[in-house]
């Protein structure tokens, strides 16, 4: 049914064009170049209704060109959870058709600082396609590869940690947490021989521990947590540690690496 009507407006509007496009033929020309005059008013009435359609496309393709791009921070594989941020989408201005931007920023749920953006176009076209010639729908340009998936980040995973910890962090609080200001370490760690290599964090105040790979020997020692951090400036990468989780690592050069504790 739809598309009956659409050829019938189309049919309607051909012959209006014709009938426009002789008047003025009529009024603006001589006896000798109607003709010429009438075929070149026709296609100029004819395509008069889109002419925003296709300069607003064009420009919606230069856009989409130059501005809908993927951005992958250097560090994004070190980011263990992650929030979405930003707004939803943004008009652009200067434009002839409407085209709204969707800007989609994913920020470090530590850090807060942003690892992964992107830009994405949408456009329901000029007047004409807006009265229904596009049936309600609209068109969008996505940067190539853009998915998360496709560049090696698993960003469902990242964004269900963040929840994880915001939830977390609301009832335990997190490595800067005033009612938790200590932490437990080796002897060895505590005293600086040895690095630390090993993070467990246990449920309660004191449940930060500090482990070297040597054999437990002795007493635990309490550190305040300046001072552990004195010691070990890349504990403050883990400080969203998880309680019953630990980070890992081979030896005080190599990136830590979450898990939950055994």
């Amino acid at each position: 049914m739809i598309g009956l009507t659409v050829l019938a407006l189309g049919v309607a509007w051909l012959l209006l064009a014709g009938a426009i496009s002789g008047r003025l033929a009529r009024v603006l020309s001589r006896q000798g170049s109607a003709t010429i005059v009438r075929v070149l008013l026709f296609f100029l009435v004819l395509v008069a209704p889109f002419a925003d359609e296709l300069i607003g496309s064009w420009q919606f393709r230069r856009l989409c060109d130059g501005e809908a791009k993927v951005w992958i921070s250097p560090n994004a594989r070190e980011v263990v959870a992650a929030h979405s941020t930003g707004p939803d989408f943004v008009e652009r201005q200067g434009l002839v058709i409407p085209v709204s931007e969707q800007p989609i920023v994913y920020v470090d749920a530590k850090t807060g600082q942003p690892f992964y953006t992107l830009k994405a176009f949408h456009t329901p076209g000029g007047i004409v396609m807006r009265m229904g010639l596009n049936l309600g729908h609209s068109r969008s340009c996505w940067p190539k590869n853009w998915t998360s998936r496709e560049n090696g980040i698993d960003i469902d995973n990242l964004l269900k940690r963040g929840n994880e910890l915001k939830a977390y962090w609301a009832t335990y609080g997190s490595w800067n947490d005033p009612r938790d200001p200590v932490v437990t370490a080796t002897d060895a760690v505590a005293s600086g021989r040895r690095p630390i290599l090993r993070v467990l964090r246990e449920e309660g105040p004191g449940g930060w521990q500090l482990y070297d790979d040597g054999p437990l020997v002795g007493k635990p020692v309490v550190l305040r947590k300046d001072a552990a951090l004195k010691l070990d400036p890349s504990l403050s990468v883990i400080a969203d540690l998880p309680v019953r989780w630990e980070a890992t690592r081979r030896d005080a050069s190599s990136p830590w690496v979450l898990a939950r504790a055994r």
